[in-house]
């Protein structure tokens, strides 16, 4: 039996203005396995703090940012994010739906319009 506990990390993303900060939030929100991401400290410039509460240990954690694109470093119930270029990672593409068909619709029987005489 596979048991998926939750655990809370607190993720430190660096970056030079508030864009980081937004991507790594972006991120965070759009991982499978993370159930929460809550802002704790905005530092544009510097070092900003967030929340997370994620289904999985550190490491799956780490791995799943560093497959982003981020540079990971992981200890404790700390993770460290940045990036190494003057941009933050962009967000993965939105996975691909399957064309839908539409629903059959049912034969539509042809109606008299009958009048009755009164008025």
């Amino acid at each position: 039996m596979t048991v998926n506990l939750v655990n809370s990390f607190q993720i430190q993303v660096s970056g030079k203005n508030v864009n980081f900060y937004n991507f790594a939030m972006a991120h965070l929100r759009t991982m499978a396995a993370v159930e929460s991401a809550t802002p704790q400290q905005i530092n544009p410039g510097g070092t900003s703090y967030i929340l997370v509460t994620y289904k999985g240990d550190i490491s799956q954690l780490a791995a799943a940012l560093s497959a982003r694109g981020w540079v990971v470093e992981a200890a404790g119930s700390v993770v460290k994010i940045r990036s190494d270029a003057d941009k933050p990672p962009a967000l993965p593409p939105p996975p691909v739906q399957p064309p839908s068909t539409p629903p059959v619709q049912p034969a539509q029987t042809a109606t008299s319009n009958q009048t009755s005489g009164e008025q």
